[in-house]
């Protein structure tokens, strides 16, 4: 577990239960077996294993090379978050057992940003490419990619290091600051997903500052010029301008060729098409494009869905206007229901093991977060006819969670 406001101490490794979901305290650990690194803090600063000062570690992925299956160990990428510094990629291996963690390598600390030496690159979002040769990050505050190069062993390549900007292009031409003045200053890259195609990948990087989801094509090493190619302006219509895009999610099924966008500024989810040969985005300038399908995970904020008791919903006008609020938005109309980011933004997008709906994590301020389940068809599109269900998470800011496929159904864990 990662923290994004810097109130933590380093990261957290938790044991949890497979079958109940259920935590193991810390006194259930045996401190003979060294178990006793699950659910302390480690590598940051205050911690006996500090020397990397992880002071905001927001992000990590654990990451198994393909056809292994080590028992013991898996290594971790972790991101440290500064608004006062570039910010680092990290390297770790976690010991499964004793659930402690460890530098991987000699060079396992990587500066995320290159171009604000003096200010935050707010590194953000991490992930490993399907061929394992690389690790991609994205650097929020200053609207860029770090790529490193991946040993056989998991740790970073120093002397392979490329930073990548997100700028309008030839043919694409944006302008700052966006419609939210005060959030869409300059591009802001949020996260890297990786879409596999017929014939060649893509890099999807979803900016909340220029309101498009950039469709970079991905090369590998045969790349002269490295491994990612020239970024391209995709996934953005008008109904979804000031939007900010956050995250996305593809759908499982390659034969759906869907991607799933969550707004942060607006609480808004749009379905775009994905290119079968490339893994882009369908452009606008292609003959195969259609708009996007557009809904509202929220309607209104305070809204008595979220709530097991209605009674503990507020009753003021504003929040009956909210209750009154449909959660079917449909992208042809002119205008589509938003909610302003000072209110409430969403954060994280899943997929369901069996594709039947999105779930996606909102930031209630002032108020309990929620999780929404918004049905999908068999063909992939969002389900016009059926209500979202959003229930409450019992705490704040759920910023991220996952889907684990459990032996019952599906269980949704939030952090």
């Amino acid at each position: 577990l990662g923290h994004v406001t810097g109130k933590g101490d380093g990261l957290y490794v938790l044991d949890v239960d497979g079958e109940t979901l259920t935590l193991k305290s810390n006194e259930e650990h045996d401190t003979a077996a060294n178990t006793f690194f699950f659910g302390r803090p480690q590598l940051g600063p205050s911690s006996p294993s500090g020397r990397l000062g992880l002071a905001n570690p927001t992000y990590l992925i654990a990451h198994e090379p393909k056809g292994v299956k080590d028992a013991v160990s898996v290594v971790i990428y972790a991101v440290d978050e500064r608004e006062d510094h570039p910010g680092t990629l990290r390297a770790l291996t976690l010991n499964k057992r004793t659930g402690e963690l460890s530098p991987l390598g000699d060079e396992h600390d990587i500066v995320a940003a290159d171009d604000r030496p003096h200010e935050g690159g707010a590194c953000c979002h991490v992930m490993v490419t399907p061929d394992e040769k690389y690790v991609l990050a994205a650097n929020y505050l200053c609207g860029s990619l770090v790529v490193v190069g991946r040993r056989e062993d998991g740790s970073l390549d120093s002397d392979d290091v490329r930073y990548y900007r997100l700028d309008g292009t030839d043919d694409v031409t944006i302008t700052y600051p966006g419609p939210n003045v005060n959030r869409q200053d300059r591009a802001h890259a949020h996260m890297v997903l990786y879409s596999k195609g017929s014939e060649s990948d893509s890099i999807l990087v979803p900016d909340l500052g220029s309101d498009c989801v950039w469709s970079i094509p991905y090369v590998g090493p045969k790349g002269s010029g490295g491994p990612l190619g020239t970024p391209i302006a995709t996934g953005y219509d008008p109904v979804l301008a000031g939007g900010g895009p956050r995250h996305a999610v593809l759908h499982p099924d390659p034969n759906v060729r869907k991607i799933y966008v969550a707004y942060e500024l607006t609480s808004l989810v749009a379905s775009f098409d994905i290119d079968e040969k490339t893994g882009a985005i369908v452009s606008s300038s292609m003959l195969s494009y259609s708009r996007p399908t557009v809904c509202n995970v929220l309607a209104g904020t305070r809204s008595h869905s979220f709530y097991s008791d209605a009674s503990a919903a507020s009753t003021s006008e504003e929040d009956k206007r909210g209750y009154e609020q449909s959660l079917r938005c449909d992208a042809k109309k002119e205008s589509v229901p938003t909610c302003a980011d000072k209110d409430t933004s969403v954060a994280a997008i899943r997929i369901t093991p069996d594709a039947s709906h999105l779930l996606v994590s909102s930031r209630i301020v002032n108020g309990e977060g929620t999780i929404s389940a918004l049905p999908l068809l068999e063909n992939g599109d969002l389900n016009p006819q059926a209500s979202a269900r959003i229930r409450g998470v019992l705490g704040r800011t759920p910023r991220d969670f996952a889907v684990m496929d459990g032996p019952i159904t599906a269980s949704t864990i939030i952090a």
